[in-house]
Order: C-alpha cells, then structure tokens, then sequence
C-alpha cells in the first residue's frame, strides 16, 4: 500500500529559482527512504515517466509543465555531524548546511556561498565556483535505483568530471544522501571567504531578479569564460518577452517580469546560434530543459 500523498496538477513554478514552469500531472514530496519507493512504486503501477527536483535552480520547466511523476526532495532535508564527517539528505539547501557547517568551524564548502541549489543537485551537477568543486569534498553518496535497490557510491565511483556526474548519465538513480569530508579552521576565515564568495554572487546581479544560475558552462580550454563570449557577440542585455540576458552576467538569463518558459528557451537558442556563427564555438548547456 502507498503512504505517500500524491497531488494532481501542481503547480511548480514556485519550486524553480527562475519562477517558470506550468504544472506536474503528478508530485510529492517523499521524506523518508520508503516514501521515496512508494514513489517509485506509483509511477511503475501507473506507467509514468519520472524527474527529481531539488531547490528547483540550473532548471528550466515547459509552460506546459511535465506529464508523468515530479518527485521533490524538498523534505529529504536531514543532516548530522561527526567532527569533520557530514551526512546529508539530498533535499538540504546549501545555503542551510553551510550555515551548519560554519558553526562548526570547517572549510571546504566556502566556494559555494550562495548557491541557490540543494546539496543533492550540487553533487548531481558536480556544482563547481572559484576554483573549487564538490568532488574535492564528497567521499559517499547514498543512492536508490528505481528497482528500490539502495546503492552506495564512493568518490572514485561517481566519475566526477567538470560539472558532471554519473548521476546525470544513469537517470534511474535517486541521490538520498551525501557525506562530505572537511577540515577544521578558523571561524573567522571560513565565514570572511563565504561571505566574499557570496557578494561576488549578489555582485553579479544572481539574486536581484529569479534566474537558473549559469545557462553555459564554461570550456576552460579556450581561456575565456562563456560569459565573456556572449558579451563580446553583443547580446548582453537582450530581451525575449519577459526574460533578458543580464546586463550584469552575460550567463544569466533573468526572469524580469513574468517570463514565459518559451522566452528564455528562446533567448538559449539565439545565444547558441550567434556564438556559432560569430565565434564558431558551440556552447555547452549547463541548464536542463524539461517538458520541451
């Protein structure tokens, strides 16, 4: 028998830091490992498809939102301690743990202050700021296949790469929860360096409207950052009905005033093609499109 409440047409615009997106034709919001197979249980028994979101950035949802079961990790938010071992579900936001962690005095995770992103989607994405990435600080990650058979994974075994994991190429895996390895330091420096990571973020405009982060990864290859690139072809401050390209960060698509999912897909498409055709570089998404 199913325990977990399951809502029909749900709105999910809210749960995407760009504030875009039409409806799941199924959601919930599991918080345990067994509601997280009764999950699964109800879209094998009812043949849908699956997506897992977390804080809901480096997302974009179709105006027609998702058929088939949204699964939110939002309650998967638990954590512990045990001197310089965290344990963390999924669903925790980074900018919640790293408060935790800054508490306890222990560097590592600095690099990712202000990151709109769960820790969970962090590790999935291999999230990666100031030289910095979360492979430099995740020794296990907890995982369920949708067969409900519970997999550990160790740092090795994730196949971390720049911006990528192994969870993003085996969708039948459901990241439960992360341990991360630090270090003691000094309250002090640790707060100072999260907080210097974290203006630099308000600096570049990431908080003043919704966004999804960087659309772009960067090829460090070339030597120069993707931001850059799309500001030297002219498109910094472009606009597509609602939706712009940041005057601030040529990699940041905003939501000025009520975006529609098809502006910024719009705007993603223009960016790739002038780059193309002027710089004859293809860019990379970072940004994942769902429902289109």
């Amino acid at each position: 028998m199913i325990k977990i409440k399951i809502y029909k047409s749900y709105k999910l615009a809210s749960l995407t830091t760009l504030k875009i997106g039409g409806r799941a034709e199924y959601f919930c919001m599991p918080n345990s490992i067994s509601q997280v197979k009764d999950a699964y249980l109800f879209a094998k028994d009812n043949n849908l498809k699956t997506y897992i979101i977390g804080n809901g950035s480096n997302i974009l949802i179709s105006d027609h939102g998702l058929k088939g079961l949204v699964i939110s990790t939002k309650k998967l938010n638990k954590y512990s301690f045990n001197k310089n071992i965290i344990v963390a579900e999924a669903g925790i936001s980074v900018n919640k743990l790293n408060k935790k962690i800054i508490k306890h005095s222990l560097t590592g995770m600095e690099f990712t202050g202000g990151l709109p992103g769960s820790i969970g989607g962090a590790v999935f994405m291999n999230a990666r700021a100031y030289g910095r990435e979360m492979s430099n600080i995740v020794s296990l990650v907890c995982a369920i296949k949708k067969n409900e058979e519970l997999l550990h994974f160790t740092n090795s075994q994730i196949n971390f790469s720049y911006k990528q994991s192994i969870f993003e190429n085996e969708q039948n895996l459901f990241i439960l929860s992360v341990t991360l390895e630090l270090k003691k330091s000094t309250f002090k420096k640790i707060k100072s360096l999260y907080k210097q990571n974290k203006k630099d973020r308000i600096k570049k405009g990431q908080f003043k409207f919704p966004s999804a982060g960087c659309i772009f990864k960067n090829n460090y290859d070339m030597g120069i950052p993707s931001g850059k690139i799309i500001d030297e072809v002219g498109l910094k401050g472009k606009k597509i009905g609602g939706a712009q390209i940041s005057e601030n960060h040529g990699n940041f698509i905003i939501n000025t005033n009520n975006a529609k999912a098809e502006d910024i897909k719009k705007l993603i498409e223009l960016i790739e093609e002038k780059v193309y055709k002027e710089k004859g570089i293809k860019l990379q998404r970072e940004i994942r499109l769902l429902g289109f």
